[in-house]
């Protein structure tokens, strides 16, 4: 799949473009999944052979692909996990999407929300791209990292600001910064 997106792509925006594409029209979400317990070391090379073969899966296999697939083709992607907001309300399960550099801007990708949605314990395959190449201070409105380094913003969200919809300003009045791409390399260099 990567050697086939990577040859066929003319930029590196084309190819994550078709690679979410792909991911959006030829899996389907499976509403009843069979979790692995926590406590159980998991397999990510399994877990998207497995995916792959059956081409169905939850929103962690649909991420996990994108971020393989992408590191294939040489663009840098990380596997996010959070939580997400519906129609004003912060979800209680966790949430997976990816993040990919894309022309040095990150960029956020969700594949499982540019699918469809579920309807009465159904799949309901809808593709859009409203979760393709999103710029982190709009993704931000729906999804929130566990860890803030992955909201790549210069001034992160705490939850209570993304629970209520709304930034709060800094008890010291003065704007938080927070340099995420230093933060990033130190990451990257451990």
């Amino acid at each position: 799949l990567a050697l086939y997106i990577d040859s066929h792509g003319k930029s590196e925006q084309d190819k994550l473009e078709s690679l979410y594409t792909w991911i959006t029209t030829k899996m389907s979400y499976n509403v009843y999944p069979t979790f692995v317990s926590i406590n159980e070391k998991r397999d990510e090379h399994k877990e998207i052979l497995q995916a792959l073969r059956s081409r169905e899966g939850v929103c962690r296999h649909f991420a996990l692909i994108f971020r393989e697939v992408s590191e294939r083709m040489d663009i840098p992607a990380f596997f996010i996990e959070g939580y997400t907001k519906s129609n004003g309300t912060v979800t209680p399960e966790p949430h997976a999407w990816c993040a990919a550099l894309v022309g040095g801007q990150w960029r956020l990708y969700d594949p499982t929300f540019g699918m469809g949605h579920v309807s009465n314990y159904r799949f309901v395959r809808k593709p859009n791209y409203t979760y393709c190449k999103v710029k982190p201070e709009v993704f931000i409105r729906s999804h929130m990292p566990f860890d803030p380094l992955w909201q790549f913003l210069p001034r992160p969200l705490s939850f209570q600001e993304f629970d209520e919809g709304t930034p709060l300003p800094p008890a010291d009045g003065q704007a938080q910064v927070f340099d995420f791409a230093d933060t990033l390399r130190t990451y990257l260099r451990q």
